[in-house]
């Protein structure tokens, strides 16, 4: 009856060291999921940003700064005038708009280039 006992206890024990790396791999699986969603809404907050200030034409800032929860948003936007001198009465623009923001350990960004008609001069 000991023998078996004894036994018994090196079966539990061998149960809960098993048990034990079983969690420690969930809770590792767990914080990098946690980790890859918070980067996946860095840069679809980053997107919408880019995309707002794409299509408000009457903006009149080059440059700014959003805030959204804890992170910090600096973005830029370029317009090129990339008339045909073929056809001069439709002015043509480009507008590259970039959205740059720290994210450990480095600094991410994301560019967003669009066409626009300005209209008939």
């Amino acid at each position: 009856m000991v023998k078996q006992r004894g036994f018994v206890m090196a079966d539990a024990m061998i149960a809960l060291v098993l048990i034990s790396l079983l969690l420690v791999a969930l809770i590792g699986m767990n914080r990098n999921s946690a980790a890859l969603a918070t980067k996946a809404e860095n840069r679809l907050a980053a997107i919408m940003i880019a995309q707002s200030i794409l299509e408000d034409a009457e903006l009149a800032d080059e440059e700014g700064e959003v805030q959204i929860d804890t992170t910090s948003y600096r973005w830029t936007r370029e317009t090129l005038d990339v008339t045909d001198i073929t056809r001069p009465r439709l002015k043509l623009e480009q507008v590259t708009v970039t959205v740059s923001w720290f994210e450990s350990p480095a600094v991410r960004e994301i560019e967003l280039v669009s066409a626009r008609v300005r209209g008939l001069s």
